[in-house]
């Protein structure tokens, strides 16, 4: 494809969601220079949504200081033809939920390593944790399409821009934490196995979530462990 948006130009589309698209996309500067970035393009559909709008307008603002090894950096902001759009950090390599994907479940397949789960659960707390403490922000949508594996062995949390406005558009529950566990309606902090670690705040508030309930599933595609609640994978 050869659209071109504000600087950008757009060579591939890399994702599609309920709220944006993604591409692959090049900005090119005098002598030659270039840099490849991801560019998060709002959905037309969103455009006279005014309250997601603002929303997403001031999580970009404060999304867009984050300066963290584990979190996607955004570069820019801007809109056209009022479709609002971000460019940020390009990840080269695959998302969690591909990995999970291809790691299958056991005993069918080997899954992911419970030490590699470990680390990637430990990377996103990391992004979580000084994303809480330096701007108060909560992403609000932990789920695998979120987590970017890059092929050097980075681990990259993103989203930041777009989660808190998602959530308005949708209508969540003012205060509460948003996270994709299953078909459940509401979050559940699910109890956390004999030495996996410590709850951690994640909220001004002081909401806990469970360090087990965002990485349950990563050691073999299943469930890590057993609950009771709606959230049991």
């Amino acid at each position: 494809m050869s659209e071109r948006i504000g600087k950008y130009l757009l060579e591939e589309r890399i994702g599609a969601g309920g709220m944006a698209e993604v591409y692959r996309a090049r900005v090119q500067g005098p002598q030659g220079f270039e840099k490849i970035v991801a560019v998060k393009r709002v959905l037309p559909i969103f455009g006279d949504d005014q309250d997601f709008v603002r929303m997403f307008i001031q999580e970009a603002r404060v999304a867009a200081r984050l300066q963290h090894a584990n979190i996607v950096q955004i570069f820019d902001f801007d809109q056209e033809k009022g479709r609002y759009y971000i460019a940020m950090e390009y990840v080269a390599g695959k998302d969690l939920r591909v990995a999970l994907r291809a790691a299958g479940a056991p005993p069918a397949a080997p899954g992911i390593p419970v030490a590699l789960a470990l680390f990637v659960t430990g990377e996103v707390l990391r992004a979580l944790h000084y994303a809480q403490q330096t701007s108060g922000l909560v992403h609000r949508d932990i789920s695998p399409h979120n987590v970017l594996l890059g092929y050097s062995g980075d681990v990259k949390l993103g989203d930041f821009g777009i989660a808190k406005a998602q959530a308005a558009a949708s209508a969540t529950r003012t205060g509460s934490i948003k996270m994709n566990l299953g078909s459940s309606p509401r979050p559940h902090l699910l109890p956390c196995p004999k030495g996996f670690g410590q709850r951690t705040p994640v909220s001004p508030g002081g909401s806990d979530v469970d360090h087990g309930s965002s990485s349950r599933r990563a050691p073999g595609g299943g469930a890590a462990f057993r609950t009771d609640s709606p959230t049991s994978a």
